[in-house]
C-alpha cells in the first residue's frame, strides 16, 4: 500500500482509470499485485513495459546472431557468400 498524499492518490485513481479505459480493465487486472492499490497496478504495468522492451531488445540482438549465423554456415556449405543462387532450396 502506498503513502501518497490524498491529491495525489486522487490524481493516481485517475490516471488508472484513464489505463483502464486505453486497455480494458480485464487486461490491467493482470497487473494487480495482492492488496494493490491504484499506484501499484500503474507501477507494475508500466515496469512490466520496460521490462518487455529490454526483453525484446535482447531478443532482436539474438534474431540477428542466429541468422547471422545460419548466413555464414550457409554461405560455408555452397562456398559462396550468395548461398541462395547456389543451393536448391525448394
Amino acid at each position: 500500500m502506498s503513502t501518497l498524499r490524498p491529491t495525489d492518490a486522487q490524481r493516481v485513481a485517475r490516471y488508472r482509470a484513464v489505463l483502464e479505459a486505453a486497455i480494458t480493465r480485464d487486461r490491467l487486472a493482470s497487473y494487480v499485485p495482492p492488496g494493490g492499490d491504484d499506484l501499484s497496478v500503474v507501477t507494475t504495468y508500466f515496469w512490466n513495459a520496460c521490462l518487455s522492451r529490454d526483453f525484446h531488445t535482447s531478443l532482436g540482438a539474438v534474431e540477428i546472431a542466429a541468422r547471422n549465423g545460419i548466413n555464414r554456415a550457409l554461405s560455408a556449405h555452397a562456398n559462396h557468400p550468395n548461398w541462395y543462387d547456389h543451393i536448391a532450396l525448394l
